[in-house]
């Protein structure tokens, strides 16, 4: 019934209402969303991954040959994931702006109201006041 699947850290703030405006676009393509572009080549960062139906179906159907040529077991599942799904050949939607707000790539604004996620909340005050303030 759905056309995308996200997969969030429990760590993060997810809007999914905001985040249905950055997917609409791309109904029914074969995509996955690149979030972080502070380091080239540009990333998809792990507390937010957002993968079309087509994208996992690729991965579903085709796993066996990432898992024979991409080194999994030295990388994090993020980097694993668009790896793999760039090698089955799934486009790269790059959204950086108002997609996710991470302190390890450009750093978190919990006053942006347009923003899709937020991220790392480690302890639950801080998690609560971000999402005040970004609600």
């Amino acid at each position: 019934n759905y056309d995308f699947i996200a997969k969030v850290d429990p760590d993060a703030i997810l809007y999914a209402d905001r985040l249905r405006g950055h997917l609409q676009w791309h109904i029914g393509q074969n995509v996955f969303f690149l979030n972080c572009a502070k380091y080239i080549p540009a990333t998809m960062y792990g507390a937010l991954e957002v993968f079309s139906k087509a994208a996992l179906g690729s991965y579903l159907s085709q796993h066996k040959r990432c898992e024979s040529s991409l080194p999994f077991w030295s990388w994090g599942e993020d980097r694993y994931m668009a790896g793999c799904l760039e090698m089955l050949g799934v486009k790269t939607q790059p959204d950086y702006l108002n997609f996710l707000h991470d302190e390890r790539c450009w750093g978190v604004d919990c006053g942006n109201k347009a923003a899709v996620a937020f991220h790392s909340f480690k302890q639950v005050n801080h998690w609560f006041r971000c999402y005040e303030a970004s609600k």
